[in-house]
């Protein structure tokens, strides 16, 4: 749900043309993003088994760095060509999320 919410908020803020509204909008996206990173941390914990969580949470937190370092080199090159494409991609791409999300297994095996 929350990722709906980031991907909706995302998509609006193409459409506003108040600035405290483009600004109350990024604050939502940033606050419900940033408690979805929170939450994937305690999931990475409780899934993996004691001998591999050190390791497990390491790498989703390098992949996250990865993603932060890529990501602001995609909204800066968006920001280049079209403003509009990089609310619509944000969007998308936190739909996608969602997607995958609810369609992951119920329960994880190791």
């Amino acid at each position: 749900i929350a990722l709906l919410i980031a991907a909706s908020c995302a998509l609006a803020l193409d459409f506003v043309s108040s600035s405290s509204a483009v600004l109350g909008l990024s604050c939502i996206i940033v606050s419900v993003l940033f408690t979805c990173i929170s939450v994937l941390s305690v999931f990475i914990v409780e899934i993996f088994p004691t001998h591999l969580r050190a390791m497990a949470v390491s790498l989703s937190l390098m992949v996250g760095r990865i993603g932060t370092v890529s990501g602001s080199l995609l909204i800066g090159t968006l920001l280049e060509i079209n403003c509009h494409a990089m609310f619509f991609v944000i969007g998308g791409i936190s739909l996608g999320i969602h997607h995958l999300s609810r369609h992951s297994p119920k329960r994880f095996t190791f």
